[in-house]
């Protein structure tokens, strides 16, 4: 797209970094808010399917990345994931935020295949290699990981109509488009996280994201279905702003 119709979101950016007096740099890849995440303690989960895919930072390759993630973010160690959740491969190349996160140092929450039995679930070897992974590695302070595993909803597919009037205007303008009968990347681990509190996705009128929280955090959960159409989620339109740095 013309880079005039990004005009508006750049100056919203400007302006939030003005009001809050953040520190602001320039990094010389591109990423997305859900294609890392931290424990805030040097270590960093992400997928290859979402940083290694050759729309983001081809010139750069895997030890390329890595080495300027841990010079910009101050991180000591990267767990690299094979993929994300099942059908979330056409848009935002596996979010690492769709399918695993630190719940607190050293503790992660994984989705997990809402039936483990199901082994023509395309999940099932998508989270079987993550939980081998993950077992089999340390986070930066050298702490075995204990490993939540969160069932994913069961799964849907985008229907007909929510396709509708998208699937031709999005091939004129070229974006990725939105087709019928495809499998929607729904799971519960998307989630925003506040002081005390946290926004949980509530698909399908499942709730099973309680069980990897702090049971004293209070909870609001939402229906989002309307933006898993889009292959986001909750974390996808939220973004939450330090007190300080």
């Amino acid at each position: 797209m013309p880079e005039e119709d990004w005009a508006v979101d750049y100056e919203a950016g400007r302006k939030l970094i003005e009001a809050t007096g953040s520190r602001v740099f320039e990094a010389p890849i591109h990423i997305e808010g859900g294609s890392i995440h931290s424990d805030g303690e040097g270590t960093l989960v992400v997928t290859e399917e979402c940083l290694l895919h050759p729309s983001r930072n081809p010139h750069y390759g895997k030890a390329g990345i890595e080495a300027v993630l841990k010079e910009y973010l101050g991180l000591e160690k990267i767990i690299w994931l094979w993929k994300g959740v099942a059908g979330d491969d056409s848009v935002v190349n596996g979010h690492v935020d769709n399918f695993c996160c630190f719940i607190a140092p050293g503790v992660v929450a994984l989705a997990w295949p809402n039936d483990e039995n199901d082994f023509n679930d395309p999940q099932w070897e998508i989270s079987i290699d993550a939980y081998e992974r993950l077992s089999n590695t340390t986070d930066a302070k050298g702490r075995k990981l204990t490993i939540v595993k969160v069932p994913c909803p069961p799964a849907i597919f985008r229907t007909y109509k929510e396709a509708g009037g998208l699937l031709a205007d999005h091939y004129d303008k070229g974006y990725t488009p939105r087709i019928p009968g495809e499998r929607l990347s729904a799971s519960y681990i998307n989630h925003y996280k506040a002081n005390g509190g946290a926004v949980l996705s509530k698909v399908c009128a499942c709730v099973h994201a309680r069980m990897y929280l702090d049971p004293n955090c209070k909870t609001v959960n939402v229906e989002s279905r309307e933006v898993l159409l889009n292959a986001g989620n909750v974390h996808c339109i939220t973004q939450q702003q330090p007190a300080e740095w």
